[in-house]
């Protein structure tokens, strides 16, 4: 049985992997330099699991990320979930 944060970092990494650069920064809320990094991440390197983002991106990146989706609205996750 995965634990809470095992499901919290599938479903973020998903989440992250499904939205482009203009949803994570309309959507998610995040700042453009976040969403590009984010984006390079993906565009440029090997993403299997959360943790291999983790490795890509600085720790207060991460953490912004974690507080964004422990705050996410409802509608934010229909969004998502539709898509």
């Amino acid at each position: 049985m995965r634990s809470y944060r095992q499901v919290v970092n599938i479903f973020t990494e998903r989440v992250l992997r499904k939205a482009n650069k203009v949803e994570k920064q309309t959507i998610l809320g995040f700042a453009q330099q976040l969403a590009e990094a984010i984006y390079e991440a993906y565009n440029t390197q090997d993403m299997n699991n959360f943790e291999d983002l983790r490795q890509s991106l600085q720790p207060i990146q991460i953490n912004t990320i974690l507080v964004t989706f422990r705050s996410l609205t409802q509608s934010q996750l229909d969004y998502f979930n539709n898509k």
